[in-house]
């Protein structure tokens, strides 16, 4: 596999990304998708005939998957199977991008391009790659410490309270501030989160579009 740009973030790449052997011309394709069906919830209990019984909940996911044979450049046949459905047909030439995370070692085939058709398939969303591949951090150190300083003051709080008989305000001060800062602390690190989600989203989009058209000029060498 040739390597292509990585997706680098904090100064290092978080992304591998590869233009797969796996390229030549399309000589079969056929689709298939799976149900697959879960339950979750329900049970119940009944004693001497009185009780209650509840149902559990069904859930259901249609899963579509797309196998493809192609025609090597030496003529070795190789199939592909895409997590998705793609408008292809036989004697067009492909290629594929893998994208390997750092962290984890997972591949997964995200692009197929068509040169045939002068055009790209996103086979797996940017947004999905930053979910799957963990790229989203929990928060630093700092808030860690101001957390625990929180819980104290809440520990503090509710222990000079729970003692004091003559509710003296300042109790009840160190329980309002641990209580005040902990609620901070919680809608800040969601709303960082979201803020870091989206920014990932963005930056991973352009650097698949741009990885995109590095496998273009590839398939059609």
């Amino acid at each position: 596999m040739t390597q292509l740009e990585p997706w680098v973030y904090e100064g290092r790449p978080h992304i591998e990304f590869f233009y797969s052997s796996a390229s030549g011309v399309v000589i079969s394709e056929k689709s298939s998708s799976e149900t697959i069906v879960t339950s979750s919830g329900g049970g119940g209990r009944i004693t001497q005939g009185q009780g209650h019984v509840y149902a559990p909940t069904i859930h259901s996911t249609v899963v579509r998957r797309q196998e493809i044979w192609i025609r090597k450049d030496d003529g070795t046949e190789v199939d592909v199977i895409l997590p998705c459905r793609v408008s292809l047909r036989e004697g067009q030439k492909v290629g594929f991008v893998v994208a390997k995370s750092v962290m984890t070692g997972d591949k997964d085939y995200v692009i197929m391009v068509n040169n045939s058709a002068r055009d790209f398939h996103v086979l797996m969303s940017h947004d999905s790659l930053v979910k799957r591949y963990e790229i989203v951090k929990d928060s630093g150190a700092g808030m860690g410490i101001l957390f625990l300083a929180a819980i104290a003051a809440l520990i503090i709080g509710a222990f000079a309270i729970a003692i004091n008989t003559n509710n003296q305000p300042e109790a009840w001060i160190f329980f309002a501030v641990g209580c005040f800062v902990l609620f901070l602390l919680m809608y800040n690190s969601s709303a960082s989160k979201t803020d870091e989600f989206y920014r990932h989203n963005h930056e991973l989009k352009l650097h698949l579009e741009k990885v995109a058209g590095e496998a273009m000029k590839l398939v059609a060498a």
